[in-house]
């Protein structure tokens, strides 16, 4: 009896390696491109992100929502991030890995994996949801597509003096 779902998307996203990374990583940014977070706020002291940076992230599926606590676990910038994210009635592990693409180096291959265990009783409705799960991954690799694309085509301009 299994009380876990695996999901497995795969995108070619437009942005160098080190830009894509950054936004990604920064799971803050998840509420901007995953449709199944409504909210994601990094609660760790420290500045910047990296290993053991932690964010309270409200998970939404099927219409609830759900609080969990994501904190990085590995973090080796720019090739890959894993974020393990816990809550009442499930955890995660997301594992996301980037690469240059070898044909163009201003798109980056995303690769990504989250390990879904469902906890308590709710193993027992596995079944029911893992087609609605999978379908969670696709939408949420489409709104990374869509969100580096809309980051890589932003002017930023230098104010500052010269």
């Amino acid at each position: 009896f299994f009380s876990m779902v695996v999901i497995h998307e795969t995108a070619r996203v437009k942005g160098h390696v080190s830009k894509v990374f950054n936004y990604v990583a920064d799971f803050e940014n998840s509420e901007k491109w995953d449709p199944g977070v409504d909210t994601a706020k990094k609660v760790s002291a420290e500045p910047g992100i990296g290993l053991g940076t932690e964010y309270d992230v409200v998970a939404l599926f099927k219409g609830n929502k759900t609080p969990m606590r994501f904190r990085t676990t590995e973090y080796d910038n720019p090739h890959k991030v894993v974020l393990e994210g816990d809550g009442d009635g499930t955890c995660t592990t997301d594992t996301i890995l980037f690469t240059p693409d070898p044909k163009d180096p201003e798109f980056t291959l995303v690769d990504w994996t989250a390990d879904i265990q469902l906890k308590g009783w709710r193993c027992l409705l596995l079944w029911l949801v893992k087609g609605a799960l999978a379908e969670v991954g696709k939408d949420a690799m489409a709104g990374m597509v869509k969100a580096c694309e809309e980051l890589e085509s932003t002017v930023q301009v230098d104010v500052s003096d010269t």
